[in-house]
């Protein structure tokens, strides 16, 4: 019969697990095949790990991680760990590592702490474009309401006016037609509106040299109607020719007159 005896140091093991501990900012336990921390502060043997579930589960030979409130001197538990614990093979030792479930968390933290800044950051950018946007529309609301009184009060002038009024848009179109205007010419603004001035006012033998006059003051030459007040020839609704004084002059986009 041999008998085998090993004989270690109680205080280098607890140097050894405080050294590696320390510089990977854990906390490193080691107990024997009974559970007696082997790294505990003061007298080994006084400190006892047999009933921590950590030190059952890896004498039972399992590896495993646990969140684990540690028992306390005076009753009581301390603050939640994450816990890592194995078995040492062929010895019966177990290793125990653990870490404050607070300072673990601690970088987790600090990205749900940047994230929520984040999507309040994108949340007030949202918020200030639905504002823009929002005022945006109630100037371009208030911008058209005023294009349409001015428009109403254009209409209501012209209708006033005892001189008929005509206005072509950039591909010669009727775009506005007063009531004197239908009164001079025999056609309604709603028969009108929309149709070609040329066939609609112009007798047939004059409109290719309105036309062509039209045409080439768009180019940059001179007009001999446009910014004049002339006397011609204009067509009635019923075929026949009357005599006008027309004043034509050119709207600001100098596309229409």
């Amino acid at each position: 019969i041999g008998i085998l005896g090993i004989n270690y140091k109680l205080a280098f093991v607890a140097s050894f697990a405080t050294s590696v501990g320390q510089a990977q900012g854990i906390t490193l336990q080691v107990t024997d095949r009974v559970g007696t921390s082997l790294t505990a502060p003061g007298d080994p043997g006084l400190v006892s790990l047999a009933a921590d579930p950590r030190f059952v589960a890896a004498k039972a030979g399992h590896s495993g991680l646990s969140d684990y409130a540690p028992v306390l001197p005076a009753g009581g538990r301390g603050p939640t760990e994450l816990s890592a614990y194995a078995p040492v093979a062929g010895t019966g030792w177990t290793v125990i590592a653990s870490i404050s479930k607070r300072v673990a968390f601690a970088g987790v933290m600090q990205l749900r702490n940047t994230v929520l800044a984040i999507t309040a950051v994108l949340v007030f950018i949202l918020l200030v474009g639905v504002w823009l946007i929002a005022r945006s529309d109630r100037r371009r609301r208030m911008a058209d309401q005023q294009v349409q009184r001015r428009d109403r009060e254009m209409a209501r002038v012209l209708d006033s006016t005892d001189e008929a009024f005509v206005s072509v848009d950039a591909a010669g179109n009727i775009a506005a037609w007063n009531a004197r205007a239908a009164d001079l010419y025999g056609w309604t603004a709603a028969e009108v509106l929309g149709r070609g001035m040329l066939e609609v006012l112009v007798p047939a033998p004059n409109r290719d040299a309105v036309r062509e006059d039209l045409e080439a003051y768009r180019a940059g030459a001179p007009s001999l109607i446009v910014g004049q007040r002339v006397e011609m020839a204009a067509m009635h609704r019923d075929g026949h020719e009357i005599a006008v004084e027309a004043g034509v002059w050119a709207l600001d986009d100098h596309e229409g007159f």
